[in-house]
C-alpha cells in the first residue's frame, strides 16, 4: 500500500479526531437488515464452514475468511 506523505484533505472540524471518524457511523448510520441464508459445510476432518449467502440480486461475490 502506498504511503501518502501529503494530502490536501481536511476533515470537518467535528471529525478532526480519527476516533470520532470511526465511531460516528457506528452509532448514527442507519443500515437495513441484510437477508441471508446460512449453509453449513462439513469437512472430512470433522470441522465445518458456515457460508452466509445474501439472496439480494447481486452479481458480486465477497469471501471473508477468519
Amino acid at each position: 500500500m502506498p504511503w501518502i506523505e501529503q494530502s490536501s484533505y481536511r476533515p470537518p472540524l467535528l471529525f478532526s479526531n480519527g476516533h470520532l471518524q470511526t465511531l460516528y457511523p457506528y452509532f448514527f448510520r442507519k443500515i437495513k437488515d441484510l437477508e441471508y441464508k446460512r449453509v453449513r459445510l462439513d469437512t472430512h476432518c470433522g470441522d465445518f464452514l458456515d457460508v452466509d449467502l445474501s439472496l439480494v440480486g447481486s452479481d458480486e461475490l465477497l469471501i471473508i475468511s477468519h
